[in-house]
């Protein structure tokens, strides 16, 4: 799913702004937070950040032995995500709410 936003988003959408998805990341942690203690929704948070950036570096960022190629390898894959989305979304026909 990761580089992929129509498999990513089935189910919100081209048209969901970040934002949503961030509320409902917080939303989650509060609800960690209320069920599990604060401890465990940190360790939470950290074990997914830690496996989002080894997914991201998987799929998206080639091996790379230079941290500036490495940097740079990334910055040409959001920017083809970033063109690809906007491609898209220019393409349909649904028009944004903002």
């Amino acid at each position: 799913m990761l580089g992929d936003l129509e498999e990513g988003r089935l189910n919100l959408g081209l048209m969901t702004p970040v934002a949503v998805y961030r509320l409902m990341q917080f939303s989650l942690r509060d609800i960690l937070i209320r069920d599990f203690g604060v401890e465990k929704a940190d360790r939470a948070s950290f074990e997914a950040g830690k496996r989002a950036g080894h997914e991201y570096s998987k799929h998206i960022v080639t091996d790379k032995e230079d941290l500036n190629l490495l940097f740079a390898d990334a910055s040409r894959a959001w920017w083809r995500s970033s063109l690809a989305s906007r491609a898209r979304l220019m393409r349909s026909s649904v028009t944004p709410s903002w």
